[in-house]
């Protein structure tokens, strides 16, 4: 499995898959570009129990701590040296020699590997990183499971053509890639899953919205990212507000805003120019457990997306019998039952959102 970063805080989904495909007999390793050893408690995972699966690649920036992390890759390589031949022609066909040296010292520990599949958990990384297929002379999987197709489409074409097989998390995204072209018949429509057995419903039976209530707190986990619909959600909320509404947000997200400080400031402007400082609550990252216990107790899950795949989130907390208001962008309409399991609303409309809300509160 080659990814950018491992673990990352938005793929604790990972050690699942290595689970569960060692349960199958199946070996997994993990190539990644950075690790990061602090955020493995987080998935209740150490280090010490992956580092063997785990090969870090050289790090230009970095070259000190990459020999301490690779020293005996990087010695076993000297021992076959037609290896580091074969790699270095393949590697040749690069259009500058500053990559060609480059990526042959970033590969440097993995020269003598060899798998059966290399699986690039995102298109991002496989457009780097492609080259590794014909490297290790593997067979190749790309995962098309975000925003891939919302920008630079035209940069994903070659991927779409020569990967050997693609996995899409929604209809709308193979809706997408046909539309850049891509002829079908290589792919596999594998949607997110939740685990069940641990988003579950409260043992306390849940909380229901009851008649009469006027208090009401909404939640939503999900990236500080312009493409989360942040402006709109507060838009809606402020709306409730006016209609009489005692509305509270509660937000856990990772990191800061990105899309830069501009963006980072108009939101918290937001915020403050509509009078919600008192109703809303940025939490930062909340761990699994924690983002349950948040929905076993608000009334209501929301999401504003402007932009989707799919959304992990979304599923959640239908597994834990919360309804869901959230946009009808990308592969959101394939996510919830409209009018079941939650409401859909037109992406970009703060008033259709308050009103779907309101829906749900009378």
């Amino acid at each position: 499995l080659v990814t950018a970063n491992f673990p990352s805080i938005g793929q604790l989904y990972i050690f699942e898959w290595g689970k569960g495909l060692k349960k199958e007999g199946i070996d997994v390793t993990i190539l990644t570009e950075n690790l990061s050893p602090s955020v493995f408690p987080l998935a209740g995972a150490s280090y010490a129990e992956w580092a063997q699966h785990i090969y870090l690649l050289n790090q230009i920036s970095f070259p000190l701590h990459s020999l301490a992390v690779n020293w005996r890759h990087i010695l076993k390589q000297f021992t076959q040296p037609y290896k580091l031949f074969r790699s270095c022609s393949v590697l040749k066909h690069s259009s500058k020699i500053r990559t060609l040296l480059r990526k042959s010292y970033e590969y440097f520990p993995i020269f003598d590997q060899s798998f059966d599949l290399i699986h690039f958990n995102a298109p991002q990384i496989a457009v780097r990183r492609f080259e590794l297929g014909r490297l290790l002379s593997a067979p190749t999987l790309v995962s098309f499971r975000g925003q891939d197709f919302s920008f630079d489409r035209e940069k994903y074409d070659d991927l779409l053509r020569e990967a050997d097989h693609l996995h899409f998390i929604s209809n709308h995204l193979v809706d997408e890639a046909q539309k850049r072209g891509y002829a079908g018949g290589k792919h596999t429509l594998i949607p997110p899953m939740v685990d069940v057995d641990f988003y579950h419903p409260s043992e306390a039976g849940g909380k229901h919205i009851e008649a009469g209530q006027r208090h009401f707190t909404f939640f939503t986990a999900a990236r500080f990212h312009w493409v989360k619909g942040w402006e709109f959600v507060l838009q809606a909320l402020a709306l409730l507000v006016e209609r009489g509404w005692d509305v509270h947000f509660d937000v856990a997200g990772e990191g800061e805003f990105d899309g830069g400080q501009e963006h980072r400031d108009a939101v918290f402007y937001m915020i403050h120019e509509l009078g919600l400082q008192e109703r809303v609550k940025l939490l930062g990252w909340l761990s699994p457990v924690e983002v349950r216990m948040r929905m076993h107790q608000c009334d209501l899950y929301l999401l504003a997306s402007v932009s989707e795949a799919f959304n992990n989130s979304v599923l959640q907390a239908q597994s834990c019998g919360l309804p869901v208001v959230c946009s009808d962008a990308g592969g959101l309409p394939e996510n919830i039952e409209d009018g079941k399991t939650g409401l859909l609303f037109h992406r970009r409309d703060a008033w259709d959102m308050a009103d779907k809300i309101e829906v749900l509160l009378v």
